[in-house]
């Protein structure tokens, strides 16, 4: 039965009815006796002429109950209009308490919305990718470690996995970008013709690559990002099917994809078709590309894999130097999309709903102490009439509408909060930017401003509204309505808040004190003075190794007689920076070549003079000079301690970069092909400045 039919001063519907039907049937009867019909015939004749009295009961209860919730909604809109009316009488009465009540919760409010708002923009926001739950990072690993694929494997893998719609592949890569404007380092990709298919995303203008565009001697077609259409170009519309030019070569603009496919802010800005050679595609060694495959519908995981490791085994026995240890991994893309972001976040968005606790806490325990004061006017509402529902309902109204204004509040704090930490936010955090107040950030602060009416005026409302009513009458006005039951309820209030509080407070402390210890962590160089330009060298006009050797000398050498700088030098890495994975296998002499007796390690090429830009010491040995080049006696420098192994990317064939370790030393620093893209680091004299020159590159 409905609650609006069970109040208790209104008739119930079902007595209603049947006092209604009895009521007609009556004089129905009645009229009939009096024309002289028998009194059993004239009720027989009543009901007949009545018809399905069963029938007319059930449409006379659906009136009846349709009637009290309409008067029901009325009355309750009514006296809420009137509760509302008075709380703002009450709050406008009362500045000083409603200032800080609203600057309480609203700062937590503002608060939580601010960091819900970066969980919903990189955990929640689904992916705008096609059905992104099909969609897979397919890997290698070796000796247990994650690594990137060799084209060989991925063409095998491709080949080989029906559970797969299709495989697709990338490669990082940077261009130069000059196309009659400021020239300008671009970090972009190379991808294979169905790459844009894969992930599921289609071009906002023109198109993705075609297979003929994907072959040796065609690639001379790009694709570019949103952000970088907009930023670079002005958005022109004309540019698609037009032409600029990177690298010292003309490319034709294909497309541009939609602004949702910008992910991170520092993803790549545009794509070239990779075009791997055939040469390339035998090649099981040179591990650089990141492989993507989508699964078809209604195929698992457990078969991908199942598939996949298929291919391994064949591939473990056909090559066993370069595949011995092969075995393909896959994982969802969102989740190393999001990586742990997650975690980080979700910690983060506790912490600050610990802090909405807090204030929660207070505003409870300030409603408390003016209710105190207000207990004579409970008292004569409860003289009145008023029963303790009404009462609790017009002071969690009071509660509802002062958390409301403080969600509006916060509203505008959150918007300061999430451009802050947007602002202070690592690069790379996947769609961060992307944080904003829209509907599900509003919806979500309203739902905040319920929750927290209810933490903050249950507990009051309830107390207030069961004041005896002569105790309320003659110590109201006294502040004394409450005694030893309202004490201890502030008093515990008191004691969570405080709890949170050293929760909290602990939580800190151990960040700060782990942050300082950061700082204090010794790199093994002197960051101090240093300045760092990245430099690439286009391909196309530089594809002689020892011409990119001398380029990078050249270009160190002559920053070197920069006044103010002492030192100048060019690395492949720069220290505590990206790409720093696995790219060389180290053999200690004596030992077998096999696959198990294979360091990994990390290798940095340098110009003679890094140690004293970086104010690296030596402990043993010597630094390089200009007589370690490649046509002199093959050295390399070694590090005490290991760096993590995180993954292992691409240099040269395995015969060429495998270095033999003798007694400490090992051979060849400039034995490997030598990479195209350097940073060159400057150290200036005190108190003097500094200028980075930039690359020689014809094409910029």
């Amino acid at each position: 039965m409905s609650f609006f039919n069970r109040v208790p001063w209104r008739p119930r519907v079902d007595d209603e009815v049947e006092e209604e039907v009895a009521f007609h049937l009556e004089m129905r009867t009645r009229e009939y006796i009096d024309g002289g019909m028998d009194p059993a015939a004239a009720r027989l004749k009543a009901e007949r002429r009545f018809g399905d009295i069963g029938r007319l009961r059930t449409t006379l209860r659906t009136l009846g109950t349709g009637r009290n919730r309409q008067m029901q909604r009325t009355e309750y809109l009514s006296e809420l209009r009137q509760d509302v009316a008075f709380t703002w009488r009450q709050l406008l009465k009362n500045p000083g308490f409603t200032a800080v009540a609203i600057l309480t919760l609203a700062l937590g409010i503002g608060g939580t919305t601010a960091i819900f708002s970066a969980v919903y923009a990189v955990v929640l926001q689904p992916l705008p990718l096609r059905d992104p739950a099909r969609l897979m990072v397919v890997s290698e690993t070796f000796q247990g470690l994650p690594s990137e694929m060799s084209v060989g494997n991925y063409t095998d893998a491709a080949a080989g996995v029906t559970a797969f719609e299709g495989m697709s592949a990338k490669r990082f890569s940077s261009f130069n970008l000059a196309d009659g404007t400021t020239p300008e380092r671009i970090i972009g990709a190379r991808v294979t013709a169905n790459y844009f298919d894969v992930m599921g995303v289609r071009p906002l203008l023109g198109r993705g690559f075609t297979a003929e565009e994907d072959q040796p001697g065609n690639e001379r077609v790009v694709v570019l990002s949103h952000r970088l259409w907009t930023r670079r170009f002005g958005a022109n519309l004309s540019l698609v099917g037009g032409s600029t030019r990177m690298n010292g070569t003309t490319y034709t603009v294909a497309g541009v994809m939609p602004q949702s496919f910008d992910l991170t802010t520092d993803s790549e800005e545009l794509w070239a078709p990779i075009a791997f050679t055939p040469d390339q595609k035998v090649l099981h060694d040179e591990h650089y590309l990141a492989v993507y495959g989508r699964l078809k519908a209604g195929a698992s995981v457990q078969q991908a894999q199942q598939q996949l490791e298929t291919v391994a085994a064949r591939l473990r026995h056909d090559f066993p130097k370069d595949a011995g240890e092969l075995r393909y991994v896959t994982a969802p893309f969102r989740d190393r999309f999001v990586g742990d972001y997650q975690t980080r976040l979700f910690v983060l968005l506790a912490a600050v709903g610990v802090v909405l606790l807090i204030a929660c806490g207070n505003v409870a325990n300030l409603l408390l102490a003016r209710g105190a004061a207000r207990g004579r006017e409970i008292a004569v509402r409860s003289a009145l009439g008023a029963g303790q529902g009404r009462i609790v309902r017009q002071l969690l109204t009071e509660s509802i509408v002062l958390a409301l204004a403080s969600a509006g509040a916060g509203l505008l704090l959150a918007r300061w909060f999430i451009a802050a930490v947007v602002a202070w936010s690592p690069q790379g955090v996947p769609r961060l930017e992307q944080a904003r107040i829209d509907p599900v950030a509003l919806g979500f602060a309203a739902a905040l401003a319920l929750a927290s009416s209810i933490a903050c005026g249950l507990a009051p409302a309830l107390r207030l509204a069961r004041t005896d009513v002569q105790t309320g009458l003659r110590d109201g006005g006294r502040g004394s309505t409450g005694g030893g039951f309202r004490d201890r309820l502030r008093a515990g209030l008191i004691v969570a808040e405080v709890a949170l509080s050293l929760l909290l407070l602990f939580g800190a402390g151990l960040l700060i004190r782990s942050a300082i210890a950061l700082e204090r962590v010794n790199p093994g160089f002197d960051p101090n003075g240093v300045l760092s330009a990245r430099i690439a060298l286009p391909q196309a006009s530089y594809g002689d190794p020892a011409r990119i050797v001398d380029t990078f000398q050249r270009i160190a050498t002559e920053a070197a007689s920069v006044p103010g700088v002492t030192h100048a030098a060019v690395t492949s890495y720069a220290a505590m920076g990206p790409g720093g994975g696995i790219n060389g296998l180290l053999l200690d002499d004596g030992k077998e070549f096999d696959l198990k007796n294979l360091i990994p390690s990390l290798l940095r090429l340098i110009t003679p003079d890094f140690f004293q830009t970086m104010r690296i010491p030596i402990v043993k040995g010597r630094g390089f000079d200009a007589n370690d080049r490649r046509a002199g006696q093959r050295v390399m420098i070694i590090r005490g301690a290991r760096e993590p192994r995180i993954s292992r990317a691409g240099s040269d064939r395995q015969a060429d970069r495998l270095l033999r370790a003798d007694s400490g030393q090992a051979a060849a620093l400039e034995d490997c092909r030598p990479r195209r893209r350097r940073r060159a680091l400057l150290r200036p004299g005190d108190g003097a400045a500094a200028r980075v020159l930039p690359a020689a590159a014809p094409d910029a």
